[in-house]
């Protein structure tokens, strides 16, 4: 039965992208459950001859060029699946892709739009990847196909995208008054406002070349306004300031977004912190159709006379700007953040737009770094934090400052689209001694994510000129941050009270402790024996220690020792099943063996191959694809690792995996071609 009827336009120019995309659906869809549509307006000669050949495919020509959604429009009402799949014609669709999607749809019934992940960026659906060849993307995919991963999202991409088709009768076509991508948007917020939820699969990966992406013209968004009555920029999570937020997933916190939307950047916000307290205010329309995550005003007045205060605001509207900005501080805690992102007016884009004499776009505002910085002083704000959004047209960048450098010297933010401004009510240096007094006053209720906000060189270098008692304090922030598991920011704190006060006793055991808790006996004992006076517990560690360091010693001199005999082929057979039991004993880890192979091995593909299939042999299952994947690391053109990995992987099932290292042995003999064979049989039969 036919489930899914996959439409695509043959849009592109470009063959042989349209050829690899269906072969790609063909080779990992299960026959039978699908159909594919193309809709062909215009294309050239070439790809008409051809798809006028394909039996396999329902083809609908048109002589007049047609829009996406009018060829989307077309295809759905062709379409004879319970789904419809919206896919571009230059996607290579990965193993299980459209099975995964179809367990996410079906996982929750109020589910009506799903989308995979992406190598490109499209508006958080992306997973970054770099494209080698086809079996490496393949085996990078299956990496991420694993158990349900759905996260919600207001609007889902074009690239690629399911729905159930029964949705039509309720939200309606896709609207041909939009171009691409914003149809999609404006389609997928007719879904969210009819009560149905959309979500980006997490365990499935399609992949796109991107050949065509899309520009979206002013003509459609000046439609999609007047229809919501917003800009469709607000549909668009704004990724870039929440960058900025520092703070933990588990933190309660408060944080207001102005001109939030509908819902896009407060959605995100609270899958990244559950435990915030999200408020949202735009006075253009209401959100409450789409949003059910934030406390919903159209007043700043009614959030003040409230008498609300937040820890962070987000300006996501820079309408009124400087008016929002003197409103806005009223608003935050003392030691409160604003954030925002502002385009760079001196951008070589906007610079190359000026000479050529095309003007600014009207319904967007620009600043530079001096307005910037003015405008905030005179609202208030004590401190700003700058960074650069740099654009990513390297390659267009370039050309321009190649033609003009000569004549004109650039500013320094030239690269830069954009400016990502983090300012602050108060000083920071003034808010982190406040913090670090309150902190001393009772170190065990004062919450430190207040102080974890800044970083760890800010607050060292305002405890250098604090005057209360220093060293509680670095001690407390150094295992604060050990037990948040920022390791890195640890021992900065613990060694700078160690510098300040040698011989504190709790800075020792604390120096101690993290060493231990990080595998290095070594420090951990050399820590311990600095305290000047040992009670029994630490005397007792202190013995333990040295008796664990006696042991690894004797493991590693093991190790080793049966390393150079399977490489040298001495009693090979014995010294890798001893290896093998000890491995499958605990009594030397797999880490143990990297470390000696490293250090003390020469061949060490070889004596790697031979552990794994010996561990194989065995039974020893889970060190042999650790085993193989260390010697792929270290020589991915190791024909002996590139062979067993591909068996290893087909007896355990994973036979494309298998197929894709098999296809990397440069000079395959006949047991490769052999094993490749027998693993397209299992394939051709399991699609029948």
């Amino acid at each position: 039965m036919i489930n899914t009827s996959i439409i695509m336009s043959s849009v592109s120019e470009r063959l042989e992208y349209l050829q690899d995309s269906i072969r790609s659906i063909e080779k990992f869809t299960k026959r039978g459950t699908y159909e594919i549509i193309i809709l062909d307006a215009g294309s050239c000669l070439e790809i008409r001859e051809w798809l006028a050949g394909q039996t396999n495919l329902r083809v609908l020509f048109f002589n007049n060029e047609l829009t996406m959604p009018q060829a989307w429009n077309q295809g759905i009402r062709m379409a004879v699946g319970e789904s419809f799949l919206l896919l571009k014609n230059d996607a290579l669709v990965t193993e299980n892709w459209l099975e995964l999607l179809h367990q996410s749809l079906d996982y929750d019934n109020k589910i009506g739009v799903v989308g995979p992940t992406t190598n490109l960026d499209e508006n958080g659906h992306s997973t970054p990847m770099e494209f080698i060849t086809d079996e490496r993307m393949h085996i990078n995919a299956s990496g991420i196909n694993q158990e349900i991963n759905i996260e919600s999202k207001l609007t889902i991409s074009s690239f690629c995208l399911l729905a159930r088709n029964s949705l039509i009768d309720i939200v309606g076509y896709f609207d041909e008054q939009l171009d691409g991508e914003i149809a999609v948007i404006d389609f997928c917020l007719r879904v969210n406002q009819a009560g149905w939820k959309t979500a980006v699969c997490r365990n499935v990966f399609v992949y796109q070349h991107g050949i065509h992406l899309e520009k979206n013209d002013n003509n459609s968004k000046r439609n999609f306004g007047i229809k919501w009555g917003f800009d469709v920029e607000k549909t668009r999570v704004q990724s870039n300031i929440l960058q900025l937020i520092n703070q933990s997933c588990e933190d309660i916190f408060k944080i207001l977004i102005i001109g939030s939307g509908c819902g896009a950047t407060v959605l995100k916000l609270k899958q990244i912190f559950p435990n915030a307290e999200i408020y949202g205010y735009d006075a253009n329309f209401n959100e409450e159709q789409f949003n059910t995550y934030a406390h919903l005003y159209t007043s700043l007045k009614t959030l003040s006379i409230q008498n609300n205060k937040f820890n962070y605001i987000i300006l996501a509207s820079l309408e009124n700007f400087e008016e929002t900005l003197s409103k806005s501080i009223t608003l935050l805690e003392n030691h409160g953040q604003l954030i925002v992102e502002m385009l760079n007016i001196n951008s070589f884009r906007i610079v190359e737009k000026l000479i050529l004499g095309k003007g600014l776009e009207a319904d967007k505002s620009f600043w530079s770094l001096t307005e910037i910085g003015t405008m905030f002083e005179n609202a208030g704000f004590e401190e700003l934090d700058v960074n650069y959004v740099i654009s990513n047209d390297k390659k267009e960048y370039n050309s321009f400052s190649e033609k003009i450098t000569h004549e004109v010297q650039f500013p320094q933010e030239f690269e830069a689209s954009s400016f990502l401004v983090k300012a602050w009510k108060n000083k920071k240096h003034k808010i982190l001694q406040l913090q670090f007094s309150e902190l001393e006053n009772n170190l065990d209720k004062v919450n430190t994510s207040i102080l974890f906000q800044y970083s760890t060189e800010q607050i060292l270098s305002s405890i250098e000129s604090y005057k209360g008692s220093v060293i509680p304090l670095l001690n407390h922030l150094g295992i604060s941050n050990f037990e948040r598991r920022k390791l890195d920011d640890v021992l900065p704190y613990l060694v700078r009270a160690y510098e300040l006060e040698p011989s504190n006793s709790m800075t020792l055991l604390n120096l101690a402790t993290v060493m231990y808790s990080i595998g290095d006996d070594e420090s951990t004992l050399c820590w311990l024996k600095k305290i000047p006076h040992h009670n029994e517990q630490i005397s007792k560690w202190i013995v333990k220690i040295q008796q664990d360091i006696y042991r690894k010693r004797m493991v590693d001199s093991k190790a080793k020792f049966l390393l150079r005999r399977i490489e040298n082929d001495v009693k090979r057979e014995e010294a890798s099943n001893e290896l093998a039991q000890l491995l499958g004993n605990g009594l030397i880890s797999i880490q143990d063996i990297f470390d000696s192979v490293s250090f003390d091995i020469i061949d060490k593909n070889g004596t790697l191959n031979k552990i794994a299939v010996t561990c194989f042999n065995m039974g020893e299952q889970e060190f042999v694809i650790p085993l193989l994947e260390r010697s792929y690391v270290l020589n991915s053109a190791d024909e002996n690792t590139l062979y067993n990995l591909g068996y290893i992987l087909y007896k355990y099932g994973e036979l494309n995996e298998a197929l894709g290292f098999l296809a990397q042995i440069i000079e395959p003999d006949s047991d490769v071609f052999s094993l490749q064979e027998e693993i397209e049989r299992h394939i051709n039969y399991g699609r029948e």
